[in-house]
């Protein structure tokens, strides 16, 4: 018989003796997130630990906290920044991360805000990284100016704010740093816009998390290292936390708290408007 058709009893028992994770821990609430967190096994002192393997991929659990700490760290994110290799360009991720920690020295040494950010590989297979700021553009001397992006085949050009004096920085510091000698480059390497609204910021995060071939690199390329990261320190802001147990769960948020194989979902999507530490636990 589907579980869907099952009591709330019944599903329990099965889940319990299927999946063996009960009891839940907690149920803790971020900013914009319900997350539910299991009892953990952890390993004893005689328990050989192996040691991290290098990173190959970006893993879906790297991805879950990507999105995580884009929706409920600590910060808000005004403007976003994109970094883009010209013709000639590394394929060793190690130089890559060389070129970005300079970056990122620069950015610290001259703005007092912090950055969450991402690699991608572009269809041509360069890297690129994009950033989301605390950065204010408006804020800056010289205020917002409305530009237009470059004009791309069968596509419409589109308009966005910049802050020209912040937007040359980036342009200029780039193009020294990864020694690039094309104008082109100098002119359209780089980006540095508005965003237009906190929820767009971290709803791009998500988005551009979730393409997996702008995240595999091309053949031959090496050593590919963090896919993510923060310039500075981001926060995950937990709002509250609750020890509660499966059986809780079950009867507050009925069947629906079990997925299709029958695992307590560990994140409740949308649910932090709805979930209240007032529930009858």
């Amino acid at each position: 018989m589907p579980y869907q058709t099952r009591s709330v009893a019944e599903l329990l028992i099965w889940h319990v003796a299927r999946q063996g994770d009960f009891p839940v821990s907690s149920v803790d609430l971020y900013r914009r997130d319900v997350v539910v967190r299991r009892v953990s096994i952890v390993a004893s002192k005689n328990q050989r630990i192996e040691k991290r393997a290098p990173i190959r991929e970006f893993s879906d659990k790297a991805m879950r906290r990507l999105i995580h700490t884009a929706k409920n760290c600590d910060a808000d994110f005004p403007s976003m920044l994109t970094l883009t290799y010209p013709n000639q360009f590394p394929m060793d991720g190690i130089k890559v991360k060389r070129h970005f920690k300079s970056f990122a020295k620069a950015y610290r040494e001259t703005f007092d805000s912090r950055c969450l950010w991402w690699l991608e590989f572009q269809r041509r297979g360069a890297p690129h990284f994009h950033l989301l700021s605390e950065e204010d553009l408006a804020s800056n001397d010289g205020g917002l100016v409305t530009v237009e992006r470059r004009r791309k085949l069968n596509r419409g050009s589109q308009e966005f704010q910049t802050n020209l004096q912040c937007a040359n920085w980036l342009a200029c510091r780039w193009f020294n740093i990864v020694g690039s000698k094309d104008p082109k480059h100098l002119r359209a390497g780089t980006a540095w816009e508005v965003v237009r609204s906190q929820e767009g910021a971290w709803v791009y995060a998500a988005s551009h998390a979730g393409k997996r071939k702008q995240k595999t690199p091309p053949e031959g390329f090496e050593n590919v290292g963090r896919y993510w990261g923060v310039i500075g320190k981001l926060n995950v802001e937990l709002v509250g936390s609750l020890q509660v147990t499966a059986e809780d769960i079950f009867n507050v948020y009925g069947p629906g708290a079990l997925s299709r194989e029958g695992k307590i979902k560990k994140y409740l999507y949308d649910a932090a408007e709805k979930f209240s530490f007032d529930m009858p636990f």
